[in-house]
């Protein structure tokens, strides 16, 4: 069963770590689009309020459709995944 974060687990820091070979493995085995997403404010949320401030935002989907790929260059794609979640981290900061 695939895990809902790329890193097979939840961030203790609130920084990003590494993707897991199997998050795009999965996905480019599957024929699936991954689409980035960022979860913003989860970790503060508990601490100032009953009702948590928490925003979820999208990036635009990566596709593996018609593609040959090798585990470099999937490993390439998990990298990719990445960079686009810490970009919505920045663009959409709370």
């Amino acid at each position: 069963m695939p895990r809902n974060f790329p890193e097979g687990t939840r961030s203790k820091d609130g920084k990003l770590g590494p993707a897991e070979p199997g998050a795009l493995t999965f996905a480019y085995k599957t024929g699936a689009t991954v689409i980035p997403m960022a979860v913003l404010g989860s970790n503060l949320s508990a601490r100032k309020s009953f009702w948590p401030k928490i925003k979820v935002v999208f990036g635009e989907p990566l596709s593996f459709k018609d593609e040959k790929l090798n585990k470099e260059q999937i490993d390439e794609k998990g990298r990719e995944l990445m960079e686009n979640i810490g970009l919505l981290l920045e663009k959409y900061k709370i």
